[in-house]
């Protein structure tokens, strides 16, 4: 590569740093102002301005090719509609059809960690946030399918996850808090079942198993369901066994 190459390339990184932090240092001095109005029900004004830009700037991010053009902006736009957005996390208990903040919330998704991140989404579950129009799901089935996502990696490279998102999203389901679809009801219960069995928790697995065979037959997990409950089995015929001698030892005593 070339001196003048590099330094091309060097110089177009540091704009678009400094454009990042411009853009923070502004969204944290209009969120402080904003956190000094007495209004709790209608959007200020200067927030509206921001708001109509929405459908603007996903235009632009149509026309980027890649993630190595678009994330520079996505970066941007997260601290220019910060402001907007934690506005409405702040004063609104109903997020329905807030699409600014679905794709704010989106664009960190595409950006950060799952375990950073996660926390956020569900954010959205809990207060119904609507998901963006071009979604064919249900802001609540596109976080379950990050879920999924999540945890089938997790077991695929071997790993043994934090159990807790996934148990908050079965409690949920079970609850009725989140509707999905079959599919995707087995292929969590599935994982839950998997998970549980990491732990050696082969109860939890059977019932895991067999609640996910009852919303999809092909969702995989016969075999581990037929192992799971022939382990109970032995088990079961041990704890027999060492009763029935405990109590021949005591009869002959």
């Amino acid at each position: 590569m070339s001196i003048a190459l590099k330094h091309k390339r060097k110089v177009i990184a540091e704009r678009e740093g400094e454009k990042v932090k411009n853009a923070a240092s502004n969204s944290h001095e209009l969120t402080a102002a904003l956190n000094q109005s007495s209004s709790k029900s209608v959007v200020p004004e200067s927030l509206q301005k921001i708001e109509r830009q929405l459908s603007s700037d996903l235009e632009t991010l149509k026309i980027l090719k890649g993630d190595q053009q678009r994330d520079p902006l996505k970066l941007e736009m997260i601290e220019k509609y910060r402001p907007l957005c934690e506005w409405y996390m702040n004063n609104f208990s109903d997020w329905g059809h807030l699409q600014a903040l679905a794709w704010w919330i989106v664009w960190h998704v595409d950006l950060k960690d799952f375990e950073s991140v996660e926390p956020l989404i569900y954010n959205g579950v809990e207060h119904g946030l609507t998901a963006p129009t071009v979604f064919k799901g249900t802001w609540s089935s596109w976080y379950c399918d990050i879920v999924k996502n999540h945890y089938s990696e997790q077991l695929k490279a071997e790993k043994k996850p934090d159990e807790t998102v996934i148990n908050k999203v079965i409690t949920d389901i079970v609850k009725g808090d989140i509707v999905l679809n079959k599919p995707l009801k087995a292929k969590l219960f599935a994982l839950y079942g998997k998970v549980a069995l990491l732990k050696g928790d082969h109860e939890t697995a059977v019932k895991s198993f067999e609640k996910a065979l009852s919303f999809d037959d092909a969702v995989g997990v016969k075999k581990l369901l037929k192992a799971s409950i022939e382990t109970i089995a032995k088990k079961i015929d041990k704890q027999k066994e060492s009763t029935s001698i405990k109590e021949g030892e005591q009869d002959e005593s």
